[in-house]
């Protein structure tokens, strides 16, 4: 069948909060702290922010099971997200891809991305994928921010 990546619906969101809730449960610990990733979990706001972006969330299929997700918010990768199990199997460079293609598409000359400083994971994987670190800030959430141009 092969990998699609299509716009979601409401239908999907069942699953996609889901596959949140596991991506945040088993990676974010890290960098988030069990408390932090217990309360974004319990309190549902995890699942609030999958729902509030539905509209603007393509979707990653892989033989008919939903594998990740991205969320892209005018020039801005808002959320990218694979299933635990899925990762590093290529689906969130499609994703990306995917995610860039469209926005340049659009128009846009710049596309941002951030992330948390200790998910290092993202940090090696925008890297990877020829975006440019751009700013790091300090604070509590330090976040470090990526661009690329067109």
């Amino acid at each position: 069948m092969g990998d699609q990546i299509r716009r979601a619906t409401v239908d999907d969101l069942p699953a996609l909060q889901a596959l949140a809730r596991r991506v945040i449960d088993g990676c974010y610990r890290g960098f988030l702290g069990d408390e932090g990733v217990d309360w974004y979990i319990g309190s549902g706001e995890s699942d609030r922010e999958v729902a509030k972006h539905i509209d603007s969330t393509d979707v990653l299929v892989r033989e008919g099971t939903v594998l990740g997700l991205v969320v892209c918010l005018d020039d801005l990768v808002h959320l990218l997200m694979v299933d635990v199990h899925a990762q590093r199997s290529g689906a969130g460079t499609l994703l990306l891809t995917h995610a860039t293609d469209k926005m340049f598409q659009a128009g846009k000359g710049v596309i941002h991305v951030e992330t948390f400083k200790g998910n290092d994971r993202a940090i090696a994987f925008y890297t990877k994928n020829n975006w440019t670190q751009v700013q790091r800030t300090g604070g509590e959430e330090e976040r470090v921010f990526f661009e690329k141009r067109r």
